[in-house]
């Protein structure tokens, strides 16, 4: 859980915590030197820089007003002309030999995966503090020119420990990282290479610079008018903005992976572009000029410790720790849930559909329902609740993360789902029906070795080994048929052994409903890992056997129950589903493969690769969040 011990910006403690380490008490060389802070101009990814102007106390540097600036160091070295010589404590022409060291100097920090700032500071007068004009970027005029240039600074954070697993984990999901940042490229590159998400020798076109993206994409545009800065408002227009040039825009991302000096526009940009090529993409944000990015993505992730309110507020999903590797998990849990939601489907319908035939059946042909009242509502019990309860209560596994996203356009019931529910319930009818119109012919009976009276021969059917008929009626007559015998006898072992057929059915179908892909054969993988699932399936054997061997006529069941060997009848009329489950799932598994090879080679209009990008999901990371917060390396 996030601990807010320390406020303020990653950067600044970085520096704070560079200088407690130098021995500088801040505080006490603050209240020494400056008297107090007249105007704060806050950074932006326009701006690149922020802007402090403090009134300042006789020292070193002398007294008077005082503009300190800390940015990009490409920026701020562009409007320096002086240089601050630290051994001859005097400033000195900044030529253009000092100018290229310093830019040398800066490129080769940020290639080694350091966040480089540039320090600068300018002496100045009250009255040349204008805000009333500023540039497009927002940057005024007294910020730009005549700074003296004191030093660069190189922060660099040490990678978290697992993000190295969690993009690995990512990766085999199907899923394409995409670092979006507004450092430069060379850091931008380094850090990537470092955590993973680029190849020591990456390829051209996967870096990409945000303002370039963005001009060459030509910006976003209403989806309504096609224009830029027009009028029309609403949630209509705010859904179908899109981008200006699809075309260039897959040319620029296909296949990138890391966008340096990005603003929030271009990340904006980028997903609007993502979403209209067919991609599902999840967005991860802090500040308030991610906001809009985050509410455009299908799934927004706001950090919950350094996230601003507004961010949160955005987001669909805030994460109590600020680590990717939470990201890798919610990706784990959410198929887990979907896979749960689909394989109660599977089972909910192959049983709700047999037992309203079987019913039906038993009506229609024998004018008497084939379970009664109480049996259909422990019947209930077992295929909605307690397997609910199984199905939902299943840890992930690792098996989840090889299935790739689901796409927009895949149906819920998918065809090898269609192909379980299709053969379960023709094996089911066809057993049950068997035993419901034959049973007399098929099950066999067996009562008290030597039988007392004619009761008992006629209860145990003592005239053959198998069960009497528990049908009330002749098929489709009003002759009686064990109706006549059911207020003597009590409930038929017939439809005692009809009943629990069907439960022992129920189970085997549960489990065989554990196994949502084609493909997968092993219905007892992972079962050790779901306790619950172990506990509901021994829960429904111990309640069925009690109904069966002491409900009685409560439950409409056979006074004296079940012999053992009926018993193992029920059970291995339920246990042949599991080869029944292997074949179907070998069968759809081989031709789903097939139809997926087809699909992908005569349903694309883009690369070679466009299928599997279709398949895929993005999400676009700040390094931020590839960063333990607490441990930073600093460079100056």
């Amino acid at each position: 859980m996030c601990i807010r011990d320390r406020v303020g910006s990653q950067t600044v403690l970085a520096m704070l915590d560079f200088l407690r380490r130098a021995g500088v008490n801040f505080k006490k060389e603050s209240e020494a030197f400056v008297s107090e802070m007249t105007i704060r101009f806050p950074f932006t990814s326009a701006r690149r820089r922020m802007s402090t102007v403090v009134r300042s106390k006789i020292g070193d540097f002398g007294c008077g007003t005082r503009l300190y600036v800390k940015g990009a160091y490409e920026v701020i070295v562009e409007g320096c002309d002086q240089l601050m010589h630290f051994k001859q404590k005097e400033e000195i022409p900044f030529d253009g030999k000092q100018r290229k060291k310093v830019l040398r100097a800066a490129n080769h920090m940020a290639s080694k995966g350091l966040r480089v700032l540039c320090l600068a500071f300018k002496e100045l007068d009250m009255e040349e503090v204008e805000t009333e004009q500023r540039d497009e970027h927002g940057v005024y005029a007294f910020e730009k020119t005549g700074l003296t240039f004191l030093c660069l600074i190189g922060i660099r954070d040490v990678p978290r420990p697992e993000v190295a697993r969690a993009l690995a984990t990512c990766a085999s999901a199907g899923i394409r990282v995409v670092m979006v940042t507004g450092d430069s490229a060379s850091t931008a590159v380094a850090v990537a290479k470092e955590v993973g998400i680029l190849d020591q020798s990456p390829k051209k076109g996967t870096v990409l610079d945000g303002s370039n993206f963005y001009e060459q994409i030509g910006g976003t545009v209403c989806g309504i008018c096609a224009q830029r800065g027009c009028e029309c408002k609403g949630p209509d227009a705010f859904k179908a903005e899109r981008v200006y040039d699809l075309e260039e825009f897959q040319l620029m991302t296909n296949g990138f992976s890391v966008m340096a000096r990005s603003k929030p526009e271009h990340k904006y940009a980028l997903v609007l572009g993502l979403q209209a090529d067919g991609h599902v993409v999840a967005v991860t944000g802090d500040g308030a000029n991610d906001a809009p990015a985050l509410r455009r993505s299908d799934v927004g992730f706001a950090m919950g410790c350094s996230g601003t309110e507004m961010a949160r507020e955005a987001a669909d999903i805030i994460l109590l720790e600020d680590n990717f590797d939470a990201i890798a998990k919610s990706v784990v849990w959410g198929r887990n849930v979907y896979a749960s939601v689909r394989k109660f489907i599977q089972l909910q319908l192959t049983l709700n559909f047999t037992t309203i035939i079987l019913e039906l059946a038993g009506a229609l042909l024998y004018k008497e329902p084939v379970f009664s009242s109480v049996q259909l509502l422990w019947l209930n019990l077992v295929i909605d609740s307690m397997a609910s309860l199984a199905l939902a209560t299943e840890p992930p596994s690792d098996a989840l993360l090889a299935e790739g996203p689901i796409r927009r356009d895949d149906p819920i019931i998918t065809r090898g789902m269609w192909g379980f529910i299709g053969s379960h319930c023709s094996y089911i009818l066809t057993v049950m029906l068997s035993l419901l119109a034959a049973g007399e012919y098929l099950l066999p009976e067996f009562g008290p070795d030597i039988l007392d009276d004619d009761f008992e021969s006629v209860k145990y059917n003592a005239q053959t080994s198998f069960v009497r008929s528990g049908r009330a009626r002749h098929l489709f007559s009003d002759e009686p048929d064990y109706e006549i015998y059911r207020k003597i006898y009590g409930p038929s072992r017939h439809f005692t052994i009809l009943f629990t057929a069907y439960v022992a059915i129920a189970l085997f179908t549960l489990l065989n409903a554990r196994l949502i892909n084609p493909g997968d054969l092993n219905v007892l993988r992972g079962l050790s890992k779901s306790r619950t699932f172990i506990f509901v399936i021994l829960t429904i054997i111990m309640c069925q056997f009690l109904i069966v061997s002491h409900g009685s006529v409560a439950f409409n069941c056979h006074s004296d129950g079940l012999h053992w060997i009926q018993w193992l009848i029920c059970l291995s009329l339920g246990a042949a589903l599991l080869p029944l489950g292997i074949v179907i799932r070998l069968i759809f598994g081989k031709s789903g493969k097939n139809h997926s090879l087809q699909h992908a080679n005569t349903g694309s209009t883009f690369t070679p690769n466009s299928k599997m990008k279709l398949s895929e999901s993005h999400i676009s990371v700040p390094i931020s969040d590839l960063y333990a917060s607490s441990s930073s390396n600093f460079n100056a």
